[in-house]
């Protein structure tokens, strides 16, 4: 049973296909030789058995109709003539016709559902190319500097819209901000709502909010915007003030940033809040530490990550490409960290290193 059920699933599916247009040129050719072969099939048994014509003379109707679109109705009016040559019977031609109408409508009616199922497909894919340009436009480049401060960002997402985003952009004369998140889940929702973090932190950065600052309101929009639909991002603000040599970062329900400096060491930015969105009225609170020559600070959203993987592994990436321009870095440590991944895992990926040149 299993076996049939599996052949039913895939004709059913492969018909489906066809009816909308999905079938590639060389499965377009099949569905017009099945046609006519049904087409011939259904008149070559309607002459043979006349008792049968009825519903023989259905397989062309449904063959033209259903597979070739429904213009195909103008072979109604000769197959009822045909079938009256055959039975010479004026009640059981008006049964054929009766019946033939009732299967026409049936299969105008589901046409025309399979039509504005594709219609409305189409206008779907469009909205979301259109959603994934504005997103892709929105993303920072994948190399960036600012005074002694180098960036590179690395964002690949698992569907056609993601929730992960980053964000750059001065926050003083002498201050540098970055925001680096992850909203809960996938696809649109995931999307708009990291869409609304981003043009937000563009107003919080020209006002020159700190990062727990910029945490607590990004906090209380996403919990009056999406509060509703149990919708919370996790987020680290991270900002470098060149003026007192010093870097800031708050964190809300993120991995914590990595500090590993010229000579090896590590530091964390271990202090966090509650990932934005759950509760309105959470505090967030800054971590400093001095800002040296040579530092690099990695953070990456949970899907790049592999569950358990030992910090010193991270810090042995970041040693090892640290001659390497930035972006070639990251480039480099995010594909290490990918193979590390189980095979077939699915999730936005988002890696963000930032290096202090000496």
């Amino acid at each position: 049973m299993t076996w049939t059920w599996k052949l039913f699933h895939e004709l059913d599916r492969w018909l489906e296909a066809a009816v909308l247009r999905k079938l590639p040129p060389a499965q377009h050719r099949v569905v017009n030789w099945l046609v006519l072969i049904a087409t011939a099939l259904g008149l070559g048994l309607a002459w043979a058995t006349p008792r049968s014509a009825s519903l023989t003379l259905m397989m062309p109707i449904v063959a033209g109709c259903f597979l070739r679109g429904t213009r195909r109705v103008w072979l109604l009016p000769p197959l009822t003539a045909y079938h009256y040559w055959l039975v010479r019977s004026l009640p059981d031609t008006l049964l054929f016709l009766a019946g033939a109408s009732a299967t026409l409508f049936f299969i105008l009616v589901t046409a025309e559902k399979f039509r504005t199922v594709r219609r409305q497909g189409s206008e779907l894919r469009r909205s979301l190319e259109v959603a994934r340009h504005v997103q892709r436009a929105l993303e920072p480049p994948s190399r960036t500097e600012w005074g002694l401060l180098e960036m590179a960002t690395s964002i690949r997402c698992s569907e056609a819209l993601g929730g992960d985003f980053i964000c750059l952009r001065p926050v003083g004369p002498d201050r540098f901000g970055i925001l680096l998140g992850d909203v809960m889940g996938q696809g649109v929702r995931a999307a708009l709502a990291a869409a609304v973090v981003t043009g937000l932190y563009g107003e919080l950065a020209r006002e020159g909010f700190s990062p727990s600052a910029i945490l607590e309101i990004t906090n209380r929009r996403l919990n009056e915007f999406f509060g509703s639909f149990e919708l919370f991002a996790t987020m680290a603000a991270l900002e470098y003030d060149s003026k007192h040599n010093q870097w800031r970062a708050s964190v809300a329900g993120h991995d914590a940033p990595l500090l590993l400096r010229a000579d090896g060491s590590v530091e964390e930015l271990l202090e966090r809040g509650m990932a934005a969105g759950i509760e309105p009225d959470e505090q967030y609170q800054d971590m400093r530490r001095p800002a040296l020559p040579g530092d690099q600070i990695f953070l990456a959203s949970d899907g790049l990550i592999p569950y358990g993987m030992p910090e010193s592994d991270v810090c042995r990436m970041l040693l090892g490409s640290a001659q390497d321009p930035a972006d070639q870095a990251l480039q480099k440590v995010v594909t290490d960290l990918q193979r590390r991944l189980p095979p077939g895992y699915r999730d936005d990926m988002t890696g963000l290193l930032l290096r202090l040149t000496e």
